[in-house]
């Protein structure tokens, strides 16, 4: 079986001098929280930052994280996103299932493919919503 292979370059490491950040909105599971460290880890992500989060943070989200410990514990907590895109990104990519007439969204398909997509020196926040209810109209804005 031949998969299609949709990652992009900055993934495959082809890319260098990006800062890629990872913003998660509401998290509700420590081990999630945890999970998604390991994987930032893994991804070199530059920073991880946390926008009112439900999670208690009662430790159990290091046992997950593996390697991805320092990276939680130099999380940044915020209380809305606007606080975290204030920080200047080049980018801010918001994640969403749902479509519709106000959300511009493109698949990452198309994203990845795009020709003239420099990530090359720039500041990227890659914005995951919240695992209930996702990720806000007022938020997506943002992105």
């Amino acid at each position: 079986m031949e998969f299609k292979k949709y990652s992009p370059k900055i993934i495959e490491g082809e890319f260098t001098g990006v800062e890629l950040h990872l913003c998660l909105l509401g998290t509700r599971g420590d081990v999630n929280l945890g999970s998604i460290a390991r994987l930032a880890s893994n991804f070199n992500v530059t920073s991880l930052h946390l926008v009112a989060p439900e999670a208690p943070r009662n430790g159990e989200e290091y046992e997950f994280a593996c390697k991805g410990k320092k990276i939680l514990q130099e999380a940044k907590v915020y209380e809305k996103l606007s606080d975290v895109v204030a920080l200047e990104f080049d980018w801010i990519i918001g994640t969403t299932g749902k479509t519709g007439k106000e959300r511009r969204v493109d698949s990452l398909k198309d994203i990845v493919s795009e020709s003239s997509i420099n990530v090359i020196g720039k500041k990227i926040l890659l914005v995951f919503g919240r695992e209930s209810r996702g990720i806000y109209q007022e938020e997506i804005v943002h992105c």
